[in-house]
C-alpha cells in the first residue's frame, strides 16, 4: 500500500507564549473526590471528570494553572492524581 502522506510535508514553529509544565499528584480521599464532582454528568472516573477535579482544587488554591493530561489511579484509600498543569512563561 502506497504511502499517501509524509510527515515532512508539515511545517511546524514554536509560538509564544512558552509554558513551565509541573506535575501535581495529587492523594485524594475517595469520600472527597465524589463528593466533589457529585454533580458531574457522566462516569466520574474519566479523563475529563479528573481534569474537572484538577480544576476545581486549583481555583480554591488561587492558582490559575491550565490542566492538561491527567493519570488517575484508585486504591483502597481513595484516588492518586497525576496532573499535568501549564503556566505561562515568565521573562524579566
Amino acid at each position: 500500500m502506497e504511502n499517501l502522506y509524509t510527515f515532512s510535508d508539515v511545517k511546524a514553529r514554536v509560538e509564544e507564549p512558552q509554558f513551565w509544565t509541573y506535575h501535581w499528584v495529587l492523594e485524594v480521599p475517595g469520600g472527597l473526590y465524589e463528593r466533589v464532582l457529585k454533580n458531574y454528568p457522566g462516569d466520574i472516573y474519566t479523563e475529563q471528570a479528573v481534569q474537572e477535579f484538577v480544576i476545581q482544587y486549583l481555583r480554591w488554591k488561587g492558582d490559575s494553572g491550565i490542566v492538561g493530561l491527567v493519570g488517575l489511579e484508585r486504591n483502597k484509600d481513595g484516588v492518586l492524581i497525576d496532573a499535568a498543569v501549564r503556566y505561562p512563561q515568565r521573562r524579566y
